[in-house]
Protein backbone atom coordinates (compact mmCIF):
# COMPACT_ATOMS: atom_id res chain seq x y z
CA UNK A 1 0.00 0.00 0.00
CA UNK A 2 1.53 3.28 -1.11
CA UNK A 3 1.25 6.19 1.29
CA UNK A 4 1.03 9.47 -0.58
CA UNK A 5 -0.28 12.94 0.17
CA UNK A 6 0.66 16.47 -0.72
CA UNK A 7 -0.25 19.88 0.60
CA UNK A 8 0.67 23.42 -0.42
CA UNK A 9 0.77 26.56 1.73
CA UNK A 10 1.53 30.16 0.81
CA UNK A 11 3.76 32.18 3.12
CA UNK A 12 1.95 35.12 4.60
CA UNK A 13 3.63 38.38 3.64
CA UNK A 14 5.16 40.19 6.56
CA UNK A 15 6.28 43.78 7.05
CA UNK A 16 9.74 43.02 5.63
CA UNK A 17 8.26 41.70 2.37
CA UNK A 18 6.07 44.77 1.97
CA UNK A 19 8.98 47.12 2.78
CA UNK A 20 11.25 45.45 0.21
CA UNK A 21 8.53 45.71 -2.45
CA UNK A 22 7.79 49.38 -1.74
CA UNK A 23 11.47 50.38 -1.58
CA UNK A 24 12.20 48.51 -4.82
CA UNK A 25 9.42 50.34 -6.67
CA UNK A 26 10.44 53.72 -5.25
CA UNK A 27 14.11 53.24 -6.19
CA UNK A 28 13.18 52.05 -9.68
CA UNK A 29 10.88 55.05 -10.17
CA UNK A 30 13.64 57.47 -9.13
CA UNK A 31 16.18 55.79 -11.42
CA UNK A 32 13.65 55.82 -14.28
CA UNK A 33 12.98 59.53 -13.77
CA UNK A 34 16.71 60.28 -13.83
CA UNK A 35 17.27 58.06 -16.87
CA UNK A 36 14.46 59.74 -18.82
CA UNK A 37 16.54 62.94 -18.77
CA UNK A 38 18.88 61.26 -21.28
CA UNK A 39 16.28 59.68 -23.56
CA UNK A 40 16.46 62.39 -26.24
CA UNK A 41 20.26 62.28 -26.49
CA UNK A 42 21.15 60.81 -29.90
CA UNK A 43 23.78 58.44 -28.49
CA UNK A 44 22.03 57.30 -25.33
CA UNK A 45 18.31 57.20 -26.27
CA UNK A 46 18.01 53.53 -27.26
CA UNK A 47 20.25 52.33 -24.44
CA UNK A 48 18.23 54.31 -21.90
CA UNK A 49 15.02 52.60 -23.02
CA UNK A 50 16.67 49.18 -22.79
CA UNK A 51 18.08 50.00 -19.36
CA UNK A 52 14.65 51.14 -18.12
CA UNK A 53 13.03 47.96 -19.43
CA UNK A 54 15.70 45.82 -17.75
CA UNK A 55 15.27 47.78 -14.52
CA UNK A 56 11.52 47.16 -14.39
CA UNK A 57 11.99 43.50 -15.26
CA UNK A 58 14.32 43.31 -12.25
CA UNK A 59 11.65 44.98 -10.11
CA UNK A 60 9.15 42.36 -11.26
CA UNK A 61 11.66 39.61 -10.44
CA UNK A 62 12.42 40.96 -6.94
CA UNK A 63 8.78 41.48 -6.01
CA UNK A 64 7.85 38.06 -7.42
CA UNK A 65 10.58 36.34 -5.43
CA UNK A 66 8.93 37.60 -2.22
CA UNK A 67 5.88 35.41 -3.00
CA UNK A 68 6.76 32.06 -1.42
CA UNK A 69 4.77 28.85 -1.49
CA UNK A 70 5.79 25.58 0.12
CA UNK A 71 4.73 22.18 -1.12
CA UNK A 72 4.90 19.24 1.26
CA UNK A 73 4.75 15.79 -0.31
CA UNK A 74 4.83 12.55 1.68
CA UNK A 75 5.61 9.40 -0.29
CA UNK A 76 6.35 6.08 1.40
CA UNK A 77 7.51 7.69 4.65
CA UNK A 78 9.64 10.47 3.12
CA UNK A 79 8.49 14.08 3.28
CA UNK A 80 9.86 16.31 0.55
CA UNK A 81 9.56 20.07 0.98
CA UNK A 82 9.84 22.32 -2.06
CA UNK A 83 9.81 26.11 -2.14
CA UNK A 84 8.16 27.84 -5.10
CA UNK A 85 9.23 31.45 -5.61
CA UNK A 86 7.08 33.76 -7.69
CA UNK A 87 4.89 30.86 -8.86
CA UNK A 88 7.61 29.86 -11.32
CA UNK A 89 10.86 28.70 -9.69
CA UNK A 90 10.81 25.46 -7.68
CA UNK A 91 13.60 24.14 -5.48
CA UNK A 92 13.76 21.23 -3.04
CA UNK A 93 14.82 22.54 0.36
CA UNK A 94 14.42 19.43 2.51
CA UNK A 95 13.85 15.71 2.27
CA UNK A 96 12.93 14.18 5.62
CA UNK A 97 12.81 10.43 6.24
CA UNK A 98 9.95 10.29 8.72
CA UNK A 99 11.03 6.88 10.03
CA UNK A 100 14.31 8.29 11.37
CA UNK A 101 13.27 11.68 12.80
CA UNK A 102 14.04 12.41 16.43
CA UNK A 103 10.79 14.30 17.00
CA UNK A 104 7.79 15.71 15.16
CA UNK A 105 5.75 18.03 17.38
CA UNK A 106 3.83 21.29 17.46
CA UNK A 107 6.00 24.39 17.82
CA UNK A 108 4.44 25.32 21.16
CA UNK A 109 5.67 25.97 24.68
CA UNK A 110 5.21 22.28 25.57
CA UNK A 111 8.03 21.27 23.22
CA UNK A 112 10.24 24.37 23.61
CA UNK A 113 13.24 22.37 24.87
CA UNK A 114 13.31 20.20 21.75
CA UNK A 115 12.55 23.15 19.45
CA UNK A 116 15.32 25.38 20.81
CA UNK A 117 18.07 22.79 21.24
CA UNK A 118 21.50 24.37 21.05
CA UNK A 119 23.08 21.63 18.94
CA UNK A 120 20.85 22.21 15.89
CA UNK A 121 23.16 23.34 13.09
CA UNK A 122 20.67 23.93 10.26
CA UNK A 123 17.26 25.60 10.60
CA UNK A 124 14.70 25.62 7.79
CA UNK A 125 11.47 27.62 8.00
CA UNK A 126 8.92 26.29 5.50
CA UNK A 127 5.87 27.39 7.45
CA UNK A 128 2.91 29.52 6.52
CA UNK A 129 4.14 32.29 8.81
CA UNK A 130 0.68 32.89 10.24
CA UNK A 131 0.65 33.33 14.04
CA UNK A 132 -2.96 32.07 14.20
CA UNK A 133 -1.98 28.64 12.83
CA UNK A 134 -0.01 26.09 14.86
CA UNK A 135 3.17 25.12 13.05
CA UNK A 136 4.96 21.82 13.57
CA UNK A 137 8.66 21.07 13.60
CA UNK A 138 10.78 18.03 12.89
CA UNK A 139 14.32 17.42 14.12
CA UNK A 140 16.37 14.97 12.07
CA UNK A 141 19.91 14.23 10.87
CA UNK A 142 20.85 15.42 7.41
CA UNK A 143 24.40 14.88 6.11
CA UNK A 144 25.83 14.50 9.61
CA UNK A 145 24.24 17.67 10.97
CA UNK A 146 21.19 18.09 13.12
CA UNK A 147 18.44 19.91 11.21
CA UNK A 148 15.16 21.47 12.30
CA UNK A 149 12.43 22.15 9.77
CA UNK A 150 9.29 24.13 10.61
CA UNK A 151 6.21 23.40 8.50
CA UNK A 152 2.41 23.78 8.49
CA UNK A 153 0.81 20.39 7.74
CA UNK A 154 -2.85 19.49 7.32
CA UNK A 155 -4.70 16.74 9.23
CA UNK A 156 -4.08 14.09 6.57
CA UNK A 157 -0.32 14.67 6.69
CA UNK A 158 -0.30 14.50 10.49
CA UNK A 159 -2.11 11.15 10.39
CA UNK A 160 0.43 9.78 7.90
CA UNK A 161 3.33 11.00 10.04
CA UNK A 162 1.82 9.39 13.11
CA UNK A 163 1.33 6.15 11.18
CA UNK A 164 4.92 6.21 9.86
CA UNK A 165 6.66 6.98 13.17
CA UNK A 166 4.19 6.77 16.07
CA UNK A 167 6.75 6.85 18.91
CA UNK A 168 8.37 10.14 17.82
CA UNK A 169 5.30 12.00 16.52
CA UNK A 170 3.32 14.15 18.93
CA UNK A 171 0.15 15.76 17.67
CA UNK A 172 -0.85 17.80 20.75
Amino acid sequence: MELYTEYMVARKKGPADIAVSVLTVICAAIITFIALQFIFQPIYGTFVLLAIAALWYGVHFIIGSRNLEFEYCITEGVMDIDVIKGKSRRKRIASVDLRSVEIIAPATVDYANEYERSNIQKKIDASKGDPEVIDFFAVYHEKEQLTRVIFTPNENMLKMMKKTNPSHTFLE
